[in-house]
C-alpha cells in the first residue's frame, strides 16, 4: 500500500512540476517539424492549460485520499536543482539520435536539432553496432555534466558533420509543502 502511495505522490508531484511540459507530446499524428513549430508557438492558451491542470491535480490529490485513507495527507518536495541540457535521444549502433529538442533551451539556442545524430560527446565516441557500449558512454558522459559545463557534440545532420558546444543550463524548480484534506 505504501507503494502505491507513494507513487501516486510521486505522480501528484511530476504534475505539479509540469506546467510547462505537459503537453509536449499531444500533437497527435503531425511531423516532428510541425510539433516542434507548435510548441515553440504554445498552442495552447494559458487558461484552458491552467484550468486542465487543476484539474490533473484535483483528480491525483482525490486517488492519493481515497487510496490512503486518510482524511488529510501533507506532501512535501525539497527544492531541485540539477543540470539541464534539453534533449531527448535514443540510442542506436550509429550514435545517439536527438528525438527532441527542447524550444528554449541551452541545445535549441546552440543548434542542435531533432534528427541530429551524436557520434561524440566530448571526445567519447558514440559510433558503435553495440548499443550497450553507446548507452553506457553516452549516459556516463550526462551523469557527470554540471551546470555552466561546455559539453562538446559532434553530429550528424544529413550528410554534413557539424562541431556544436552546448552549455550546460540549469533546472531550478522550488520546493513546495501542500497539504491535501477532504472537504
Amino acid at each position: 500500500m505504501s507503494t502505491i502511495i507513494f507513487s501516486t505522490m510521486l505522480l501528484l508531484t511530476l504534475s505539479l512540476a509540469s506546467i510547462g511540459v505537459s503537453y509536449a507530446g499531444e500533437t497527435g499524428g503531425k511531423s516532428q517539424k510541425e510539433r516542434e513549430k507548435a510548441l515553440e508557438s504554445k498552442f495552447w492558451d494559458e487558461k484552458n492549460h491552467t484550468e486542465e491542470l487543476k484539474y490533473e491535480i484535483s483528480f491525483l490529490a482525490k486517488k492519493l485520499l481515497d487510496m490512503s485513507g486518510e482524511e488529510t495527507i501533507t506532501v512535501s518536495q525539497e527544492p531541485i536543482r540539477k543540470p539541464f541540457l534539453g534533449i531527448c535521444s535514443e540510442v542506436r549502433p550509429g550514435g545517439v539520435e536527438l528525438t527532441c529538442v527542447t524550444p528554449g533551451h541551452n541545445a535549441k539556442l546552440a543548434g542542435l536539432q531533432t534528427g541530429d545524430i551524436v557520434a561524440e560527446l566530448n571526445g567519447a565516441n558514440l559510433v558503435s553496432s553495440k548499443t550497450s557500449e553507446v548507452k553506457e558512454r553516452f549516459y556516463q558522459e550526462l551523469k557527470v555534466m554540471k551546470a555552466g559545463q561546455v559539453m562538446a557534440f559532434k553530429i550528424y545532420r544529413g550528410s554534413e558533420e557539424l562541431d556544436i558546444d552546448v552549455t550546460v543550463g540549469e533546472i531550478n524548480q522550488p520546493g513546495y509543502t501542500m497539504t491535501i484534506r477532504r472537504k
